[in-house]
């Protein structure tokens, strides 16, 4: 892909405070090439979690992402953004499924002509399908070597967008190695078809994770 290839980091952590209270924490840092580790994107989100079940579940929160300029006098375009969702998980004999419906409302600068910034309004709509199941299960039952497939579509409206309503897309698929029941390593391949604003044209992306 182009441009030349990142590096993501990331943090992740979710946990319950009480039966039906919890939250959810992640930081992320993405840097671009082999040789000097260029800063791309810093971020970080948090959110509280409300439990209905153990299968239906409410989500809200807020998250800040960094654009990190090169060569200016400012270090970040920033976006606040504000974010809520609604998360089913279901599992059926072997095989687990989770619907994920997000909406996130986004404030994002921009670089105009002139060296100024304006800020933009947006609202993003994401909808997640994610299945897991058993490849090549092991004794005890929750070890083993599972499947895993999800696809997400992004689409947004606002300011900013140039009337193109489709954001992107990310289909995933891999396998998951199953140690314990808190201890798992995937290998995962991502393909995401993104329409970037700026180019005003398709991309094509290639992720392995």
């Amino acid at each position: 892909q182009t441009p030349p290839m990142q590096w993501w980091y990331t943090y992740n952590q979710q946990a319950r405070i009480s039966r039906q209270w919890g939250y959810s924490f992640d930081v992320n840092y993405r840097v671009q090439g082999f040789e000097h580790l260029t800063g791309v994107v810093s971020a970080a989100r948090a959110g509280a979690t409300y439990l209905f079940n153990e299968q239906n579940r409410i989500t809200a929160g807020y998250a800040w992402f960094g654009q990190h300029l090169q060569g200016a006098d400012r270090a970040f375009l920033n976006e606040n953004r504000l974010w809520q969702q609604y998360q089913n998980i279901q599992q059926r004999k072997t095989i687990s499924t989770m619907h994920r419906v997000r909406v996130e409302q986004r404030f994002r600068e921009f670089k105009i002509p002139g060296n100024k910034f304006a800020q933009y309004y947006s609202t993003r709509f994401r909808y997640m399908f994610q299945a897991q199941g058993a490849l090549v299960p092991w004794k005890p039952k929750h070890m083993g070597l599972n499947w895993l497939l999800a696809d997400e579509i992004f689409l947004h409206a606002g300011e900013g967008i140039h009337q193109h309503f489709f954001d992107r897309n990310r289909l995933i698929g891999g396998v998951v190695w199953r140690f314990k029941p808190n201890l798992e390593l995937a290998t995962l391949y991502q393909y995401t078809l993104q329409y970037n604003l700026l180019l005003e044209k398709i991309e094509h992306q290639h992720t392995i994770r």
